[in-house]
């Protein structure tokens, strides 16, 4: 049982998301640090491209604060980042590569961001907008 949160994550993932290994799609989650985006973490490291010696997802995810930032990253994210104190738009931009798959849980100024920085081909999961 996966709870509300987690299935939420795993059909949003496995039905839209269209994430491919071999591809080594990019992927940015919003809100990483909730149960939705943790949840995701794990669906994406199975999906997305590996780094380094640990099989992580070659993604972006940001929280609200430091202190989430560390628990993302502790489940696993490559690059988490507290948007309330590093300019989304300006940690997005430096890292190069695009955006293959958004999933976006507050719309506003962070979906127009990643609409931006979206790769052709690149999909957007929208679950909600608190924005």
């Amino acid at each position: 049982m996966a709870g509300m949160a987690g299935e939420t994550a795993y059909i949003g993932w496995k039905l839209y998301s269209k994430a491919e290994k071999v591809v080594g799609d990019t992927v940015f989650v919003s809100t990483a640090a909730g149960p939705v985006g943790s949840s995701l973490l794990h669906f994406c490291a199975q999906s997305c491209r590996s780094i380094g010696q640990i099989s992580r997802p070659k993604g972006r995810f940001s929280t609200g604060s430091d202190e989430k930032v560390e628990f993302v990253k502790s489940i696993g994210a490559d690059i988490a980042f507290n948007y309330k104190t590093q300019s989304t738009d300006a940690v997005l931009e430096g890292l190069g590569a695009g955006i293959d798959i958004y999933w976006d849980n507050v719309g506003g100024e962070t979906l127009e961001i990643a609409i931006n920085l979206l790769n052709a081909h690149g999909r957007i999961i929208s679950r909600g907008s608190i924005s």
